[in-house]
């Protein structure tokens, strides 16, 4: 039997739609592979939220394929600050009162070796703030949260 590695990509559309993509290829080069099929406006990250390990949607995934899999929200939701960009006829917000400073914030999963499996970009305006959407993130690894060079916080991963 040869075992596929299966890559879990998010994509986002400009109008908010988020979708789930398969890739049966290393880490490394999922994401690069899915920009390759979709519009270039859209944006794809690596996940470090879902395994599809298992599933039945995975049936017959062939090397080198990239499958989408399942749209997770519908359109014109509200778009995380971490991937807001302005949108043709969309709605106008007023600006802060008191506009703070955004930070660029990256969050690490790590494997059992310590060694880099995915990352997730955040737009956070605090260390607080990044630690906070990190902890959403360790369900199956470690993660470490870093603020360009600077090492912020390791959240450890806790078995069921």
């Amino acid at each position: 039997m040869v075992r596929i590695v299966v890559s879990t990509v998010e994509v986002i559309t400009p109008d908010g739609t988020e979708s789930l993509w398969a890739v049966a290829l290393p880490h490394s080069e999922a994401v690069a592979a899915v920009r390759k099929v979709i519009p270039p406006d859209h944006i794809a990250e690596l996940s470090i939220l879902r395994s599809l390990q298992g599933s039945a949607k995975l049936r017959g995934l062939q090397p080198g394929e990239v499958r989408k899999i399942a749209v997770l929200t519908k359109p014109n939701r509200k778009i995380r600050p971490n991937i807001a960009k302005s949108i043709k006829g969309g709605p106008k917000r007023a600006p802060p009162v008191s506009p703070r400073a955004v930070s660029d914030y990256r969050a690490y999963a790590l494997g059992r070796d310590g060694r880099i499996l995915a990352f997730k970009e955040m737009r956070c305006l605090d260390d607080r703030e990044a630690i906070a959407e990190a902890k959403r993130l360790t369900k199956k690894f470690d993660i470490e949260v870093w603020n360009g060079d600077r090492f912020v916080f390791r959240l450890a991963h806790r078995p069921d």
